[in-house]
């Protein structure tokens, strides 16, 4: 699993008190961004179509449902 944006480590905690397995699924975890100027935004559109060219479990809030949304227009 991967995951972008700029709380990664506060979706790893929780993602630890779920399932320590979290690791080994397959999927990409896009979180949202007070500073997106921070990121490299082209990467995560270009992860985004991966995911969904290739029908990958895609999780995406804030920041991360608006590239969704770009990147599907």
């Amino acid at each position: 699993m991967e995951i972008y944006g700029e709380y990664t480590t506060s979706i790893i905690r929780a993602f630890d008190e779920i399932d320590k397995d979290w690791k080994n699924y397959d999927g990409i975890v896009i979180g949202g961004s007070h500073n997106p100027k921070q990121l490299n935004i082209e990467k995560i559109i270009e992860e985004i179509k991966k995911a969904r060219e290739n029908k990958l479990p895609l999780y995406s809030e804030c920041l991360g449902y608006q590239l969704s949304f770009i990147e599907y227009c």
